[in-house]
């Protein structure tokens, strides 16, 4: 209504959680639209394949791995540190 562009898109917000499959189509146009990607990772986002799956699009379209960033919830530095280390040895074959 205000004619602005939305400086936040939100994916479990913008897409509708009843109708996943459906809306899997318009990811690409999605994250088309972004910048950059903020992914707040806790311990079971790289096991859950939607989570996997939007940053294959995003880096498939064109983005720099520069344009996510990470940022761990974990309750201590070394739960910090081990879901950063998962991330180096990440296979898609888990999600």
């Amino acid at each position: 209504i205000n004619k602005r562009e939305p400086k936040l898109w939100i994916d479990k917000c913008c897409i509708d959680q009843t109708s996943i499959a459906a809306n899997l189509t318009c990811l690409p146009v999605f994250l088309a639209g972004c910048k950059n990607v903020l992914v707040l990772c806790g311990d079971t986002y790289l096991n859950r394949l939607w989570c996997v799956m939007e940053l294959f699009v995003f880096l498939e379209m064109g983005a720099s791995p520069e344009r996510i960033e990470l940022k761990m919830l974990a309750h201590s530095n070394s739960a910090a540190m081990r879901l950063r280390e998962r991330f180096g040895m990440f296979d898609v074959k888990d999600a």
